[in-house]
């Protein structure tokens, strides 16, 4: 392949998941399918016309609070702060949480979440990351940051293997990772 198809089928590539055999698989299809591609062209530029990060955790959705901020149902005294969305929507899943996250950004905790620990709104502060060697950083920076604070701030344990990603992992594993979860270790 070459010209805009080739270009189509790299830009697939560097999708999570999609490898080059079925890159070139979906752009073969799409090229048949002018149907397909142009509803595919329309939500995507949709999706980057009108999808923002919630303003209190991060997580990118249609609306300035995502649907799990805005939920009254959700224990508002603990927080779970993950690595990214795929992870969040992965402990979702689960169905083992019944509070409220923060995705990691450019600082390991939001200025909105440390204003609710200072405030003591938030008691427990859940680290929910891969265990994987960035993992282990975040984790071990965050125990830093928060051991000022009068917080319970745990981690994950067993039941998640040393490099896994959520987003492969089954609910019942995830489940067990959240009640089996270990307190951090102030310094």
């Amino acid at each position: 392949m070459k010209g805009y198809l080739r270009q189509l089928e790299i830009s697939l590539a560097k999708l999570p998941a999609v490898g080059p055999r079925s890159a070139r698989k979906i752009a073969l299809f799409l090229a048949e399918n002018k149907t397909a591609l142009i509803a595919l062209r329309d939500i995507c530029n949709d999706v980057n016309q009108h999808t923002i990060k919630c303003k209190i955790c991060g997580l990118i959705n249609d609306e300035e609070l995502c649907y799990i901020c805005s939920d009254n149902k959700r224990n508002t005294a603990k927080v779970c702060i993950v690595q990214n969305n795929i992870d969040l929507y992965a402990i979702e899943r689960s169905g083992a949480y019944d509070g409220l996250y923060y995705v990691v950004q450019q600082e390991l905790i939001g200025e909105n979440i440390m204003k609710r620990i200072t405030e003591k709104i938030i008691s427990e502060v859940i680290v929910a990351v891969a265990p994987t060697l960035n993992g282990k950083i975040i984790v071990h920076q965050i125990f830093n940051i928060l051991s000022k604070f009068s917080v319970k701030v745990s981690e994950l344990a067993m039941g998640i293997p040393v490099g896994a990603e959520f987003d492969y992992l089954d609910s019942e594993t995830l489940s067990a990772a959240f009640h089996s979860r270990v307190n951090g270790v102030k310094e």
